[in-house]
């Protein structure tokens, strides 16, 4: 029982890693990227972490139900979001029974998926509001995959809901939230905030709202009006945006025309570095997003992390990382395979760790911990290892470079939304005329094809590091 406990979080982690990995590779090469995008800003407003949820399976279904209605309309996504099988386990509605209501499902959907929290003096429901709406969503609970509606667990009675009175159900509590002014305006500003800007005109945000609520919800609506309009394209909208972790590779991978999302390094283990792992949002509120993105640190981390993708290791020095079992556990593999026994494998030097070790072997959590890792690594599909498949050289010599100037020109164009100054330009070309020793980029000898291709990818390294990089 304890191996098999440990194989299941252990396999479970291995496989949250390559569904993160499958969703950023589709971000880099579909064709539908507003798709993609809209998905994502999803995964951020119905924040479900695996941390919780323990179950790839779950996390899986709940990305393909995010993508399915991204921009369809709005009621049909919460109503989907409510009965899946990950948020109703995140947010503990197993537990909101009749009798003994659990009220983090019904506060959540009103404070964060819906109508936004109350500030000042707009109070948009109250407490009793929310004990009302826990109440009608009694009974929602799953079997595991499955959602499941239990009625002798579901509260009938009647309820009185932002005014409302009857024998409410969730259905029915959803209905009269998506008729509130409130919802509209707050869910089409964050959609405009999210593809636009964060400076929002509240008459603006009052609009969008009406629009929305009168759709029906119609989100493709909303995102025609938000797209097509003249503020989306306008100068306070260009490059107003700190780019997510997130957005920060995928763009950065589509722009350079990168056939896959590369596994060696690992995207979403470099994103979970600079604040933003897929599947594992930090709370239930999601991101904070915006200038929280950049600090000190993570400004320094975003340069590193572009070096380890222009510059990978090799397959051989990179190793495997789904088989890099943690510290303590391969010593144990390797005092096991020095013949020692398992109560003495599993022992460390101070006492206090040694309370760990079971006296019945059977039992033995550390020896556990290590079957779990071994058999998982048997078992588990394993992420295919490659690095950056593109060719800078080539790219820059097709838009018709031909000295270190005209391939900055280049780059700079086709990677930058923000001007460089003319100070940081020059500094661009004799950076990259000193890494060819030439100011040409044909190679006069064939074997210099690869240091013409390492100086352009220095250069580049240097373009992606820069603050005006980092706004999209």
């Amino acid at each position: 029982m304890v191996d098999k406990f440990f194989y299941g979080l252990r396999s479970n982690v291995l496989e949250t890693r390559r569904l993160a990995l499958w969703w950023a590779d589709r971000m880099v090469v579909t064709p539908r990227p507003l798709e993609e995008k809209m998905t994502l800003f999803w995964h951020d407003h119905f924040a479900t972490s695996e941390v919780k949820v323990r179950d790839a399976r779950k996390m899986r279904l709940q990305n393909r139900t995010l993508r399915a209605h991204a921009t369809a309309d709005f009621k049909s996504l919460v109503l989907a979001v409510m009965r899946d099988p990950a948020m109703l386990v995140y947010l503990d509605n197993r537990e909101n029974v009749k009798d003994y209501p659990n009220e983090n499902f019904g506060r959540e959907l009103l404070e964060l998926f819906t109508m936004g929290q109350n500030s000042g003096d707009t109070r948009n429901y109250t407490e009793q509001d929310v004990r009302e709406a826990s109440r009608a969503f009694t009974g929602w609970t799953n079997a595991v995959l499955d959602y499941r509606f239990d009625a002798e667990l579901h509260d009938d009675g009647p309820k009185t809901f932002l005014g409302r009175e009857g024998n409410l159900g969730g259905e029915e509590v959803l209905d009269i939230i998506l008729e509130q002014p409130a919802t509209g305006e707050f869910i089409a500003g964050k959609v405009y905030r999210y593809l636009v800007r964060e400076d929002l005109d509240p008459p603006l945000q009052v609009e969008l709202g009406r629009h929305l609520r009168e759709s029906g919800y119609e989100l493709k609506a909303l995102l025609r009006t938000i797209l097509s309009s003249r503020d989306f394209y306008s100068p306070p909208s260009v490059a107003t945006q700190i780019k997510s972790p997130v957005a920060l590779f995928v763009s950065t991978y589509r722009k350079l025309g990168a056939p896959r999302a590369p596994t060696v390094p690992d995207m979403n283990s470099l994103a979970g570095r600079l604040g933003q792992q897929l599947l594992y949002p930090p709370n239930v509120a999601g991101w904070a997003g915006g200038r929280t993105w950049i600090t000190p640190a993570t400004l320094l981390e975003r340069g590193n992390a572009m070096r380890s993708v222009l510059f990978p290791p090799t397959l051989e020095e990179f190793g495997h990382p789904d088989r890099r079992m943690p510290g303590i556990y391969r010593q144990v593999g390797e005092r096991l395979a020095r013949g020692m026994t398992i109560t003495a494998a599993t022992k460390q030097g101070d006492a206090a760790s040694n309370t760990l070790v079971d006296a019945d072997e059977e039992y033995n959590t550390r020896y556990g911990g290590y079957r779990g890792y071994v058999v998982a690594y048997e078992r588990v599909k394993l992420v295919p290892r490659h690095v950056l498949d593109v060719d800078v050289r080539a790219m820059v010599l097709q838009a018709g470079a031909t000295d270190a100037g005209g391939a900055v020109d280049h780059l700079l164009h086709r990677f930058l939304r923000v001007p460089l100054t003319e100070p940081g330009r020059a500094a661009l070309v004799r950076h990259l005329e000193r890494e060819l020793e030439s100011t040409g980029l044909e190679a006069q000898d064939p074997g210099a094809t690869g240091k013409v291709e390492e100086a352009l990818r220095s250069t580049l390294y240097l373009v992606f590091s820069s603050p005006e990089y980092q706004l999209g």
